[in-house]
């Protein structure tokens, strides 16, 4: 695929300006400007303004590269002493028509300046005298500036013979510069710092390493270089590991271009090995689907919403590529916020919440994307807990049921099927080989098949066979000694499943012949410390080639798997599970092995575990390998409470439980422990669904799960679930539980932020209305609800949130004596006047309900104005309205 690398309008190299020497001058002699691109720098961490790359060339210059192709190239001139006609700025001028020619290419082509996106801004100090610079300034008489400058200009590098094109050149110039005076200009360096000292801390650097960071920073700059989001976020110090930029989290940002190998070593690694890597997508060394089209609109169109969006289809299709040609194209825009996840066994709540952080901040759609999602990756468990999160989800899958029914945020399905015509036709340009009839009953196998890498190989003469062969010699000349354990990691690879690489340095323990596999591209290093091999496909091409028996090679790593190591034997699992349907009575001989690994993993495996394996041996069993039912027995017998150990354990547990009394003590005992956050919300519907006449359990979750909150910072999700359980749980509640419940909606009702930053956190007001009404019935919750809301909402404020009135007024109603109503009645009746027309019949409904009886004609006489009140008269009907009721329902001013 033939893409439009984001490049500079004029090269470094070719920069005119007097004084462009290089990062290691300006840091000697000028640090003001090297300040100002510090803070350019900081700026990309969240895409500020679609703010792409910056390029610092030292001296007195900053190029800043915009995602809709925008460049502004910048010179400081802090030279307060001097005064600046338009002569004083020739020089400057006629350097900024020297960049717009070399812009138009060498020799310059006028005509290219109607589509060219450069602009120039001078900032000074000096002081600015003359109407011809004050007509500069404003952009008025243009012409008459021009020819001012084209006059004596020469510019011997690149001629422009013809003095009317010029004089268009100088135009150009004139037109799309901009100055800006800043008085005492030295003095401002502090401020550049301060502004870039706050950008840091909004992106979650610590305070005490902003310092540090800031040098960082500095540091890039020289020798100089084009800089880009990667870079900066790899220069922070002291970031926490759950922060996407601190290269330790399972969310990560998308790296920086300067990372990518030259482009022959990333086209030789995608060809040989079918490894979609973001160099490969950036170098465009794929090809374009037709569904690319449909795909990058959806995302765009999601905005800042809660969604996913899945691509599917079977293997080599190109799904990856898909996915992360749109990402990667929607990155380089600077429109979007995107992340990759690179460890989706273990995304966890402060990781996810992050990435959703930092997208409120920037106030961007924010992508993340996942790669082979499955019904395991934690990304679905973050979604289910944050609904109201404004983070669309990227993924690519084999199918569809990888995501359950229902799912609570809006799902966007893209399946490739078989490869097109024009989708044909491009692959052949882009080979530039002459398609051969004979091969043609082969292309059309593929292309029915939606394969496009196999595809791809053929046109190039080449196939999956050959590529395999080609490999397995370079495996055999290059590092022997591996040839058995690369053999099986291609097991694992037509699965997509790494390999931990502590259990391989166990197969082969010499860690330099594993580092010199992964430098030649024969296998490839993961997060979460595993290797892997190349495509699936190329993989299963490669078993082929050697006749290696696949079961034979499940079991060599299942007999190298450490049980007592989490990961490890999670990866034993999931190696057996994988294999389930292939040759599975190919297993019978293997019994023994198995039933080792079963009694194993009884012995230490979490209730998860157990419960995986379990299903794995009934399988093996159902399938005829009846020798196992002993192995089965261990397993099932280990499954105890005391194996719930952790969420994904408990959760497990409550969903296999039967009786909720014996159950809960297991599942408290867990979500007490203040290091567990995965499951809390399941935890909460649990007791809501089956803890009906169990107010003691009621009272203990809630008290739990409120610790939690609290040591969390109140989340939104998790603070929401443990409302609900106070709302939905037991509705007959003792005096000393209304009591203890009344209490914890204060601590909640005092702890969230108003007005809510976000829609989860309306949510969770929404709830502690609902709250208060329905169940707990306290005015003085409702009082102190009032006084949160008068000291943090202006009426324009609250009249435009009409649901919460509403719900405050039922909460009111029906929790409240007459004094208190008449409170929200008047607050109801003084915002009705800004409420907007379309929303004015529901707020005039909502307060009925909290009008006394002796009043309701009078207010009852104004409900059919309402129901027809229009954009143009809803306000002086309003104040009308408010005018006509008595006086003791007037709010009070």
């Amino acid at each position: 695929m033939k893409v439009k690398l984001q490049s500079w309008a004029v090269d470094g190299n070719s920069l005119r300006t007097r004084a462009r020497r290089g990062g290691r001058v300006a840091l000697k002699g000028f640090e003001y400007q090297a300040s100002h691109a510090v803070h350019f720098v900081a700026q990309l961490l969240l895409c500020e303004e679609g703010l792409v790359q910056v390029r610092y060339e030292g001296a007195q210059d900053v190029d800043t590269m915009y995602g809709d192709g925008r460049q502004v190239f910048i010179q400081y001139k802090d030279t307060p002493e001097r005064e600046y006609d338009f002569e004083g700025v020739r020089e400057i001028l006629h350097g900024f028509m020297c960049d717009a020619i070399d812009a138009c290419g060498q020799p310059a082509d006028v005509s290219r300046l109607k589509n060219l996106q450069l602009k120039f801004l001078l900032v000074s100090s000096g002081v600015v005298t003359g109407i011809e610079m004050l007509r500069l300034i404003r952009g008025s008489y243009i012409t008459s500036l021009a020819k001012v400058l084209a006059k004596k200009f020469t510019y011997l590098a690149n001629p422009v013979a013809k003095y009317v094109d010029r004089l268009e050149f100088a135009k150009y110039v004139v037109r799309n510069t901009s100055v800006r005076l800043s008085p005492q200009l030295a003095g401002q360096q502090h401020e550049q710092e301060i502004l870039a000292f706050a950008k840091l801390v909004m992106f979650g650097v610590p305070p005490a390493h902003i310092q540090a960071s800031l040098d960082s920073l500095k540091g890039l700059l020289a020798p100089p270089r084009n800089l880009f989001a990667g870079d900066a976020a790899l220069a922070l110090k002291g970031l926490p590991d759950f922060h996407p930029a601190s290269g330790r989290s399972s969310l990560s940002l998308l790296p920086s271009e300067n990372t990518f190998h030259d482009v022959a070593g990333v086209e030789r690694e995608f060809r040989d090995s079918g490894r979609v890597s973001w160099a490969a997508i950036h170098y465009g060394l794929d090809t374009l689907r037709d569904r690319y089209e449909d795909i990058h609109s959806a995302l765009t169109v999601m905005g800042r919403r809660a969604a996913v969006v899945l691509v599917t289809g079977s293997s080599a299709c190109g799904k990856s590529t898909v996915v992360r040609r749109v990402a990667w194209d929607i990155h380089r825009s600077g429109k979007a916020l995107v992340f990759e996840v690179v460890d989706p066994q273990n995304i966890n709540l402060e990781a996810w919440s992050e990435v959703v952080r930092l997208g409120e901040i920037a106030c961007k759609p924010t992508i993340v994307v996942c790669d082979e999602l499955d019904s395991e990756s934690g990304i679905l468990e973050q979604v289910r807990r944050q609904p109201y999160a404004k983070v669309t989800v990227l993924a690519s899958a084999k199918d569809e049921h990888v995501i359950p029914s229902p799912f609570p945020v809006h799902v966007s399905p893209h399946r490739l099927n078989a490869v097109s015509e024009s989708e044909f036709n491009r692959l052949v340009g882009e080979t530039g080989q002459p398609v051969r009839r004979a091969n043609a009953a082969k292309f059309s196998t593929f292309m029915r098949a939606g394969d496009i890498f196999a595809l791809s190989l053929a046109l190039r003469g080449s196939s999956l066979d050959k590529i395999a062969d080609r490999t397995l010699t370079r495996v055999n000349q290059l590092v022997p000694e591996l040839r058995s354990a690369f053999l099986c990691l291609c097991v694992c690879g037509i699965r997509d499943q790494g390999v931990p690489r502590r259990l391989l340095l166990r197969m082969h323990a010499k860690s330099e012949h594993w580092e010199r596999a992964q430098a030649e591209g024969l296998i490839f290093g993961e997060v979460g410390d595993r290797f892997r091999s190349g495509h699936a496909t190329l993989a299963a091409a490669i078993l082929r080639r050697t006749g290696a028996n696949a079961v034979d090679l499940r079991m060599q790593l299942l007999q190298q798997v450490d049980i007592a190591e989490a990961r490890e034997r999670r990866f034993g699992l999931g190696l057996l599970k994988n294999g389930l349907g292939e040759q599975t009575t190919a297993l019978a001989s293997f019994w023994a092995q198995l039933s080792a690994f079963a009694e194993a993993l009884a012995n230490a495996g979490d209730y998860l575990d157990l419960a995986r394996g379990l299903e794995i041996f009934d399988a093996l069993i159902g399938a005829g390998l009846s020798q196992l039912g002993g192995a089965r027995a261990k397993l099932l017998a280990a499954m105890g409470p005391d194996r719930v150990r952790t969420g994904h354990d408990a959760v497990r547990f409550m969903n296999q439980a039967d009786d909720y009394a014996v159950a809960f003590p297991v599942v408290a005992r867990v979500f007490a422990q203040p290091g567990i956050s995965f499951g809390r919300n399941t935890f909460m519907r649990w007791v809501i669904d089956k803890g009906r006449g169990y107010v003691a359990q009621q009272r203990e979750a809630v008290s739990i799960n409120l610790r939690w909150v609290r040591t969390a910072g109140f989340p939104p999700s998790e603070t929401t679930k443990l409302v609900n359980c106070i709302e939905h749980g037991n509705p007959d509640l003792q005096a000393d539980a209304q009591v203890e419940f009344a209490d914890v909606l204060k601590v909640v009702l005092e702890a969230i932020p108003l007005p809510p930053p976000n829609a989860a956190s309306w949510e969770l007001l929404y709830a502690i209305c609902e709250a208060i009404g329905h169940r707990i019935r306290d005015e003085a919750l409702v009082n102190s609800l009032l006084n949160r809301l008068e000291q943090n909402f202006d009426m324009v404020k609250l009249a435009a949130h009409p649901e919460l009135l509403r719900r405050l007024a039922i909460a009111a109603r029906l929790a409240c004596g007459e004094a208190v109503r008449e409170r929200v009645l008047r607050l109801l009746v003084f915002s009705l006047p800004d409420v907007a027309a379309a929303q004015m019949l529901k707020v005039y409904l909502a307060l009925l309900r909290l009008v006394p009886k002796a009043d309701m004609p009078a207010v009852l006489a104004w409900q059919d104005r309402f129901r027809k009140v229009d954009s143009a008269q809803a306000a002086a009907t309003a104040d009308k309205f408010v005018k006509a009721l008595p006086a003791h329902l007037q709010p009070v001013s």
